[in-house]
């Protein structure tokens, strides 16, 4: 699994943005609140499993390329922007 520093991330109040390709985020996604997930969401993904010794059968990891700067971009944007909504509700409240 080439997840370590999300799920060590996730030990954390931090958020952790997790890219998938061919490895289930259902499967390896950190467990927290905190967590998003980007994919390319291909109809074969996930085809990586502790079955197949960790190996995809593609030669190239396809449906990892296909995901975008821009998909994280806006994962991250949205996370940046819920965190500032909740600074400020929490500013209002003090």
């Amino acid at each position: 699994n080439n997840n370590v520093p999300a799920h060590l991330t996730a030990l954390t109040e931090l958020p952790v943005i997790t890219i998938f390709g061919p490895e289930s985020p259902v499967q390896y996604a950190p467990l927290t609140k905190e967590s998003a997930n980007v994919s390319s969401g291909f109809a074969c993904s996930a085809c990586v499993s502790p079955a197949m010794a960790g190996l995809s059968p593609c030669d190239r990891s396809y449906c990892l390329e296909a995901v975008s700067v821009e998909q994280v971009l806006n994962c991250a944007t949205g996370i940046l922007d819920s965190a500032s909504v909740n600074n400020r509700s929490q500013r209002l409240a003090d």
